[in-house]
């Protein structure tokens, strides 16, 4: 019997590895794949490097990934910073890779929420509360019981009664998408004709990819924010990102409701 394919793996300890893992059948890894391996007594997350396994390693001693991530795999970029990073300041890999996934939690898949939807036709004791709480209903929907009290305006007992009686039904609720994609085109600014100045000037710096500091110079209310966003909205556009930093943490709720708006 062949042996498996074996892959060289970087774990976030302070090591500099990489690890040897067998790929088990049927399971597809690349460079950056992210993955799940035993390591010790434990499952951390790890992630598939370059290069080859290095020489001498019985098969018999060398332990399977356990699952792959749903997840996009490092880029071979990042992978080179991490390289660098580790060069440089004379650190193990694996202590750089443990900050660049610091929260491994991120990676698994959401769980559903546990709510209630409508299985039952309506009953014949029809309380004003119970009335709050069917109105709500529409065909297929459902909702969590925490929401659905609060909107009706009911205890959480009226929810239980309803559950009791065979009208509402427990169900799993699919997770909420924690970011929805970008709208650049969402909503349209008219600008000032010093604020289109400003901002063709951005524009124009995003279209070329070329690298520049541009300081906007204006008092406050004079619409500084809403011209750097066009330039934000142009480079979502061109399927790049951007990085936004606040000077003052206190702004960012602010920050954010106008960013949505």
């Amino acid at each position: 019997m062949a042996p498996r394919r074996t892959v060289p793996v970087i774990v976030p300890v302070a090591l500099e590895g990489p690890f040897t893992y067998r790929v088990p059948e049927g399971m597809e890894v690349e460079p950056g794949s992210l993955v799940r391996v035993p390591f010790g007594p434990r499952q951390i997350v790890g992630c598939v490097w370059d290069g080859a396994v290095p020489p001498g390693v019985g098969d018999n001693r060398l332990r399977d990934i356990e699952l792959v991530f749903d997840v996009p795999p490092l880029t071979a970029s990042l992978r080179r910073f991490i390289d660098w990073i580790a060069h440089w300041y004379l650190m193990p890999r694996g202590s750089v890779f443990r900050m660049v996934v610091r929260v491994p939690e991120a990676l698994e898949a959401e769980r559903p929420l546990p709510g209630v939807a409508l299985v039952g036709p309506r009953p014949e004791r029809l309380t004003p509360a119970r009335h709050r709480v069917l109105a709500l209903f529409d065909e297929g929907q459902a909702w969590t019981r925490g929401g659905l009290a609060a909107s009706a305006a009911v205890s959480s007992s009226v929810i239980d009664g309803l559950i009791k009686a065979g009208v509402l039904a427990p169900v799993e609720i699919p997770p909420p998408r924690a970011v929805f994609p970008p709208e650049p085109d969402y909503l349209e600014v008219a600008l000032t004709p010093d604020q289109t100045v400003a901002a063709d000037a951005l524009l124009s710096a995003v279209s070329e990819g070329r690298f520049a500091v541009s300081l906007i110079d204006g008092v406050t209310g004079s619409g500084k924010t809403e011209v750097y966003l066009e330039a934000v909205a142009a480079a979502v556009k061109a399927g790049r990102q951007v990085a936004i930093l606040l000077p003052e943490i206190a702004l960012t709720g602010q920050f954010l409701a106008r960013f949505e708006a």
